[in-house]
């Protein structure tokens, strides 16, 4: 049975309005998990198409070796084809007949739990694979792809020979008109220096050229609304209007096709072109008097793609987050593909590296996905469109949410061809974080170094073994800093170390983080503030509201993932715990803060508690902003698990991958991702590669692991350095290098040399700094050597001088290529200097120079610590008013100790090279002795202290130690005595100590007096004296008093009449007091 033209549709069992056209209905909605069901009546508007389709019940075909009819409630006719592949290859066959030759658009309804391939062949050519996957076995999703078809009777087959299929549902035919390659109703419109889109009014699609290449054809637009989806062929009126523009990206031309036909939304595609710049950023809107409401649309579908380029064809997959161990993927093309991407993709040819790089440029509202199906250098399928969701791809759980009002916008996307894939995404990447903006501030100077707690200690972490770290880092390896600082970050189970719980007493924390700066290191801490870990009911700690009404919600269920519940973002409970913790994190003085498991943020929901709130990149973009408010400007802010590219608007660092520790599948499992995700280090200020931990794995291992910090920009250590064993010995070898670490500091990232390793790690990736290159080289099996080709890497055939860093070992090189021999699971890093002189001695920046100041005034007991990055020579030392010091060959450090406050000229030479000779000059200084003076304020009770001449103060008050910098303070006071005390670093500064007394008040009764007149005495003294006065100050008597039960009496039966002022005065109390006299 076929349905041809003017049939309906409705989803979810909704009233559909009629007439709308079967060929234009529930185009695309494949990763959308929506079901949809045939009807044949209803209201409201109709949509018309100049197009016919016609439609196939898979149930009616012929069915082939135990493929079966299931019941569908979902499915159209109620009916669906299962038990399709598996063991028996089972398979069904439909004959259908058309009028004319061509290519025609086949939509095909299925239903799939798990990603599941379908091969579809028409009379007997090469079939095409598509990839399905819908969240259900009667859940229904569509997808699209081109056959051909000859005039007459065609047998399409459904089939799957290596694997289980899908279940079927439907398919529907069209032809798809060939567009004249010159047309009278097309316009040009130029961008970059060789590109032009060529937009055909008549048709309403648009092919984009580079040069003389078409590289996409007959590209059209979609968005649904409600139960239909809108084609920019459906209108039968189009207008173009150009203007310029400038935005973060750059400035040139915004082109406006309006489209407009009877009982249709107005739709807008929009093109912003840059004159300067080899791609295009282009999105659709739809508007109207009437709401309109969508949850997919499409500013570019392309039934034809090609790069001009054959050989090694590759399609780039990138996975939505960083989770579950997900890899990066680049797919050969040559036997056929069909992958959905997250966000962004490149179609590139790897030899010469020729590329289309596509994708979103916002995310903010949509999730974005990218469905590539061809082969070879072509691709017959590419979509763009916002509504991506699915439980393999975006971890959701339920549909992509719904936009809804008068006019919709789809997400921005980016579409270039570069000679380079690489500048591509790189391109890719420094427009999407112009587009998208930044909600936190760029963070300056070097790269992060650091240590993480849950590389090795994991739920094990003390405050005692925190501490041990900081003395490590404190002693044993001090030239492992950036900005002379480094991070020492507790991860979970930081709870250790606190009582009672979130609401709890939070002071161990403060004393870990007071430590740390103590040792000029920076505090780091950890929290997850988007789940919860619990999953039972309980009230939200910091508030009035109980979890179960704060986790997301999916149906009749919540979001689980990872073991943890998600939290609605927008729910106020959610927000009252992110304020008590930031707050605590704050109050405790932490400068450094890493978030994990935000993903589930991101979630798309059956609903929000903000009303407004409606996908799951919205309730993303609230309940990050929200947090960042909280968290403010001033601490670095480092992501974990969480979205790949959307996270970049929140945060300063991210890790490239996460859950990486010792041994070299680590490393290749870490540079996977940056092999095919380098380029987001245009999106955030650094990325690193997770904990590097070199455990009891072996040297080789370790330099690979270290060596991956230095490819992804950063070095965040991970082993227990709270005791000791190989590791720490190789973190005094290998975090000592200063050529190593130098290149560190940069924060750069490498760039992948190769990008053909599908899902493992390039294992080349060349950097360029400062005139010089770098190349670090991986082996992640057995000994090797590899043959490096300077044209490969970028680097002009020449003369050059090549080192490598970790052994110091150098060689010259004169043409284009050299061997690397590496032994087994190890890595190398090589520094390219350019001349035919290069290897001619010189040592530039081989010494890092500390000096360690005199303890005490007075005292001979500073320090100069020399670190020789190229440990390979026999160097003497000069210091003034010494005697030369002769080191022994391989030294790699020198301390200079004994020595007075001063400055000091330090000189070093070189066995055989008479003519070198390197001096800096150093000063040892002394700590100053401390001052601090204050001020009482009895109205307010608090006293100021003014803090002066030490760089560190420990300032006690009543018992509790608070640390402070130089500067003035308030500090509160109680009622009574108040004992403070100030004390520096060293003893010999000195202490500084003052008792304030703060009256609480006395009692004087009776007042007016015959005779007796009692006092008390709100203080610990045991005796007093009283100075009894009249009004004009006279002195009247004197005694000194006994107190009892905190009581004095005092006799004033022999005084006249008249007012008396009586003072009291004692050790810790004074106070004066009118009494009068009858």
């Amino acid at each position: 049975m076929t349905r041809t033209e003017k049939q309906f549709f409705c989803i979810k069992n909704q009233p559909m309005r009629t007439g709308i056209t079967l060929n234009r209905t529930l185009q695309g909605l494949a990763s959308l998990l929506f079901t949809f069901i045939v009807c044949v009546h209803g209201s409201g508007r109709s949509y018309a198409s100049e197009y016919a389709a016609a439609v196939y019940e898979a149930e009616d075909g012929a069915l082939f070796d135990g493929a079966t009819i299931q019941d569908c409630d979902s499915c159209s006719g109620g009916k669906q084809v299962g038990d399709l592949g598996g063991n028996n290859q089972s398979y069904f066959t439909y004959d259908v007949e058309v009028a004319e030759d061509g290519v025609y658009m086949l939509r095909l309804a299925f239903s799939s739990g798990d990603p599941r391939s379908i091969f579809i062949s028409a009379n007997g050519d090469s079939p095409k694979e598509v990839v399905c996957e819908s969240g259900g076995w009667t859940t229904v999703a569509e997808t699209a792809l081109e056959i051909e078809l000859h005039s007459g009777i065609n047998t399409i087959k459904f089939f799957n020979d290596t694997g289980y299929g899908p279940n079927i549902d439907k398919f529907s035919l069209e032809l798809i008109p060939a567009d004249p390659g010159d047309c009278e109703n097309c316009s040009t419109y130029d961008y970059g220096t060789d590109g032009r889109i060529v937009y055909n009014e008549a048709r309403g699609t648009f092919d984009v050229y580079r040069q003389e290449t078409l590289i996409i054809q007959r590209a059209y637009s979609e968005a649904s609304n409600f139960d239909a989806v809108i084609s920019s062929r459906d209108y039968s009126g189009r207008t173009i209007s150009q203007s310029s523009f400038s935005d973060d990206a750059g400035a040139g031309q915004k082109i406006v096709v309006t489209l407009t036909g009877e009982d249709l939304p107005e739709m807008r595609q929009v093109f912003y072109t840059y004159p300067d710049k080899p791609f295009f950023l282009m999105e659709v809107f739809l508007e109207d008097t009437e709401i309109l409401e969508s949850n997919y649309m499409a500013p570019l579908i392309s039934s034809a793609v090609t790069i001009d380029a054959a050989g090694d064809n590759r399609v780039l997959d990138i996975p939505f987050d960083n989770d579950a161990w997900v890899r990066y993927n680049a797919i050969p093309t040559a036997g056929g593909i069909s992958n959905t991407s997250a966000e962004v993709t490149a179609f590139y040819e790897n030899n010469s590296r020729n590329g289309l790089v596509t994708g979103s440029v916002e995310q903010t509202v949509w999730k974005t996905g990218i469905e590539s199906r061809g082969s070879g250098s072509s691709l017959d399928y590419l979509r763009i469109w916002g509504g991506y969701a699915s439980s393999s791809g975006t971890r959701d759980k339920v549909p992509h949410g719904k936009i809804g009002g008068n006019l919709l916008k789809s997400p921005r996307i980016f579409a270039g061809f570069f000679e380079d894939w690489r500048e591509g995404m790189e391109t890719y990447g420094r427009v999407s974080k112009a587009v998208n903006g930044r909600y936190v501030d760029d963070w300056g100077g070097s790269a992060p170094f650091g240590w993480n707690s849950w590389g090795s200690i994991q739920s094990d972490i003390s405050l005692d073994k925190a501490k041990a770290v900081v003395d490590f880092f404190d002693g044993e390896i001090p030239v492992f800093r950036s900005d002379d600082t480094a991070y020492i970050d507790l991860d979970s189970y930081w709870d250790n170390l606190v009582n009672g719980g979130l609401e709890g007493d939070f002071s161990r924390l403060a004393e870990f983080v007071d430590y740390c700066k103590s040792h000029d290191l920076a505090p780091g801490i950890y929290w997850a503030p988007f789940v919860d870990w619990g999953k039972y009911e309980r009230r939200v700690e910091g508030s009035g509201y109980n979890y179960s009404s704060t986790w997301t919600k999916v149906g009749d269920g919540y979001h689980d993932l990872d073991d943890a519940r998600a939290m609605d973002p927008t729910h106020p409970g959610t927000r009252d715990r992110i304020d008590l913790v930031i707050d605590k994190f704050r109050q405790a003085g932490f400068e450094m803060i890493k978030i994990d498991f935000i993903g589930h943020a991101a979630a798309e929901a059956t609903s929000f508690y903000d009303p407004d709130v409606t996908t799951g990149m919205q309730a993303f973009k609230s309940g990050m902003e929200y947090l960042l408010d909280r968290i403010g400007n001033d601490m670095l802010v480092y992501a974990a698990i969480s979205p790949n590219l959307a996270t970049g608007r929140y945060v300063h660092m991210r890790r490239i991958a996460c859950d990486a520790y010792a041994d070299i599948n680590a490393t290749e499992y870490t540079l996977n991702s940056t092999t095919y995700g380098w380029w987001q280090s245009e999106i955030y200020d650094y990325i690193d590669a997770d904990h590097i931990v070199f455990g009891n794995s072996s040297i080789g291992e370790n330099r690979a692991r270290l060596a991956s910090g230095i490819v992804n920009g950063s070095i965040i250590l991970g082993d227990d350095y709270s005791t000791s064993g190989q590791w720490t010995e190789r973190s005094r070898e290998l975090l000592q290098n200063g050529r190593i670490l130098d290149l560190a500091r940069e924060g750069s990232v490498f760039v992948p040399v190769e990008g053909n390793t599908g899902q493992t790690a390039s294992e080349l990736f060349i950097h360029r700094s400062e005139g010089k290159y770098y190349l670090v080289v991986f082996n992640y099996g057995d000994e090797k050597t590899f043959n490096v080709n300077l044209g490969r890497l970028g680097i002009n055939t020449g003369s050059y001088c090549i080192t490598e860093l970790f052994s110091g070992n150098r060689f010259s090189l004169n043409g284009n290529e050299f061997s690397a021999s590496l032994g087994a699971k190890d890595a190398a890093v090589y520094e390219f200097n350019a001349g035919e002189n290069s290897c001619v001695f010189s040592l530039p920046d081989n010494y890092r120079i500390r000096s360690t100041d005199v303890s005490c005034h007075g005292k001979a007991d500073g320090k100069i610590a020399v670190e020789f990055k190229d440990p390979g020579y026999v160097y003497t030392v000069h210091i003034s008013d010494r005697d030369p010091v002769a080191l022994p060959a391989n030294t790699e450090y020198y301390d200079i100790q004994g020595l007075d406050a001063g400055i000091y000229e330090i000189c070093f030479t070189i066995d055989g090279a008479e003519d070198y000779r390197q001096c800096f000059e150093i000063t040892v200084d002394q700590p100053g002795v401390i001052s601090a003076v204050t001020k009482y304020d009895k109205r307010t009770e608090r006293v100021r202290l003014s803090l002066q001449g030490a760089e560190r103060y420990y300032v006690s008050l009543n018992g509790r130690e608070v640390f402070y910098t130089p500067g003035e303070y308030e500090l509160p006071l109680e009622k009574g005595l108040n004992e403070l005390s100030v004390k520096g670093d060293l003893e010999c500064q000195g202490t500084y100590t003052e008792k304030i007394y703060v009256s609480q008040g006395v009692e004087v009764y009776p007042n007016p007096v015959d005779s007796m007149v009692y006092i008390t005495i709100p203080a610990a003294d045991k005796t007093v004296t009283a100075d009894v006065f009249d009004l004009q100050g006279r002195p009247v008597k004197s005694f000194e008093a006994e107190v009892n039960d905190s009581t004095i009496g005092i006799d004033m039966g022999n005084l006249r009449a008249g007012t008396y002022l009586i003072r009291i005065s004692g050790g810790t109390f004074g106070e004066t007091v009118k009494v009068m006299k009858k």
